[in-house]
């Protein structure tokens, strides 16, 4: 027993002594995947990606290629400044045997340890990139068998073999980054699906929504072409079919808000004066005094966020107006508006805050039968006769919850506890974005 436990201190001895510095950098590479697998962008990937291993393994260069989208060609990405500039224009078709051979069998190529002189399409691959970019190491990129896209590492710069342990963590980087780019693929059309839905969604409430007012039009062109005087036309049905066109505007006004891009440039705002002015402009529109608007805030009045203003106004603005609404035959109507600030750890140890605003009402609550596509494009609670200009048309919280989806925030709408309805925004704190 006093052999193996000697070599073992004498390894252990002559690691510390001789190898301190690769160890540490073994150390910081291992590190390197988690890195990565919190960040979303590709372009954010790529160059945390060539950045970090050029410092950490003291390479001539690193340089990231990625297969373009509806495109069989992997073009560079991302490359450090010390790779050659001939990096940029260089193209791996991805018909190349070194493709067809990693996707096969991903794993970490050593160009200087290959010691198989086949001439074989793979071979003559590697000795192609060697000599057209000087590759030492090539890494792929890649999820389920399926590359993504290959990361190119110059010599080291100063004279070493590679090592098992540090091919092996490259190894674990490529399908980190392989990772990402799947889920992102998944997210995307996920999201294409989701488009198809809502656009039917639409369809379908924009038929319901314009056929009626249509019916004041068509009675119209009916007159016109029986050559009918309008001054025939009875004064109710004329404003009647004032009513209706300018109830089609509406529609297409709304519509047109929600289809654009709702994103807005950001800055440092406090959450208080966002509710503040939110209030402000609430109280000067509604024409009946409401018994009771209550704040109840237990953050600091200078708490941040970062945010659109304008845009975080017309959120609870909106849901201040639906929430007066639903109060309207309540015997003692009561909105109330919540501020608080939740503490929530990752699993990276990482604690995130967030503000939460509540809207509460003590109106009648949401029906069930749309209660989980309240955020629906044309779903509304509101009857028919009680819609009037822009209100009532379904289109206020789908483009509410676009607008706090695109703030990388949440909305969420559950019981109030007088038994109506509570929606909520949640929005991530500066500071906490700052980390």
């Amino acid at each position: 027993w006093g052999i193996p436990l000697l070599k073992n201190k004498t390894e252990k001895l002559i690691v510390n002594v001789f190898q301190r510095e690769r160890v540490s950098a073994l150390a910081t590479l291992s590190e390197l995947p988690l890195k990565l697998s919190h960040l979303v962008d590709s372009e954010s990937i790529c160059h945390v990606a060539a950045e970090s291993l050029e410092e950490i393994l003291e390479v001539d260069g690193a340089s990231v290629f990625l297969l373009e989208p509806f495109s069989s060609t992997l073009k560079c990405a991302y490359s450090t400044s010390r790779f050659p500039r001939a990096v940029i224009d260089y193209e791996i078709s991805a018909e190349n045997a070194l493709l067809t051979q990693l996707s096969e069998l991903p794993e970490c190529v050593s160009l200087d340890q290959v010691y198989d002189l086949n001439e074989d399409e793979f071979y003559k691959a590697l000795v192609n990139l060697k000599n057209d970019l000087g590759i030492s190491v090539i890494v792929p990129i890649f999820a389920s068998h399926e590359i993504y896209g290959l990361i190119f590492l110059r010599p080291r710069l100063q004279v070493q073999i590679w090592s098992e342990e540090e091919l092996t963590t490259l190894y674990n980087v490529g399908v980190q980054i392989g990772l990402n780019i799947r889920v992102r693929d998944f997210e995307r059309r996920s999201s294409e699906v989701d488009k198809l839905v809502a656009l039917g969604t639409m369809a379908a409430g924009l038929s319901h929504e314009i056929r009626n007012p249509l019916v004041s039009v068509q009675t119209l062109g009916s007159l016109l072409s029986r050559q009918k005087s309008l001054d025939e036309m009875p004064e109710e049905f004329r404003s009647v079919l004032v009513r209706d066109i300018k109830r089609i505007e509406s529609i297409v006004d709304g519509v047109a808000v929600f289809s654009k891009n709702q994103t807005a440039k950001k800055s440092v705002i406090k959450a208080a004066e966002v509710i503040d002015s939110s209030v402000q402009i609430f109280k000067s529109q509604i024409t009946a005094e409401l018994t009771e608007l209550r704040i109840e805030s237990s953050c600091s009045p200078t708490l941040e966020i970062f945010a659109n203003f304008d845009q975080l106004v017309q959120v609870l603005t909106n849901l201040l107006e639906n929430a007066h609404h639903a109060i309207a035959t309540s015997p003692e109507p009561a909105i109330e508006i919540g501020i608080n600030v939740r503490t929530v750890s990752s699993h990276s140890r990482i604690s995130n805050q967030w503000i939460e605003i509540t809207v509460s009402d003590n109106g009648s609550g949401i029906p069930l039968s749309i209660a989980d596509r309240i955020f629906d494009p044309f779903i509304t609670s509101k009857d028919t006769g009680e819609r009037e200009n822009k209100k009532g048309m379904g289109l206020g919280l789908a483009i509410s919850k676009r607008i706090i989806e695109n703030h990388d925030g949440a909305i969420s709408v559950s019981e109030s506890k007088w038994g109506g309805a509570k929606f909520t925004v949640s929005l991530k704190v500066f500071e906490a974005l700052k980390e």
